[in-house]
């Protein structure tokens, strides 16, 4: 994965990224050392994202999200237009979980800038 946010695809300091468990180490101790639940995240994405149900989202590990979304030059992650059905839905439950359509001091998200 080299030094990318899994889930924004951001580039990050190797201090700026964290090990991200796809399903909380707290209410799924069973999976806290399993390969399987791990990914590497920015600190931005994996603190929005915390401790919340990754039920019924993509997930960049297992679903290719660059048929889903559009990165723009300018950070910003959106839906690709055009798409319907289930795959909207779970790209969008993606977006929401780890607030990839996130402005810094929007809605109280405070975003930490990643030079790279």
């Amino acid at each position: 994965m080299g030094g990318f946010c899994s889930y924004c695809e951001r580039r990050g300091f190797h201090a700026a990224l964290a090990v991200e468990h796809i399903k909380d180490k707290d209410t799924y101790p069973e999976f806290k050392f399993s390969w399987g639940n791990f990914l590497l995240s920015c600190t931005n994405c994996n603190s929005i994202k915390s401790t919340k149900d990754i039920d019924g989202v993509l997930l960049p590990d297992r679903d290719n999200t660059y048929v889903v979304f559009i990165y723009l030059e300018s950070g910003f992650i959106q839906v690709k237009p055009g798409l319907n059905g289930e795959k909207k839905r779970k790209a969008q439950a993606l977006i929401n979980l780890v607030g990839l359509d996130r402005v810094p001091n929007r809605r109280g998200i405070q975003v930490m800038i990643l030079y790279g």
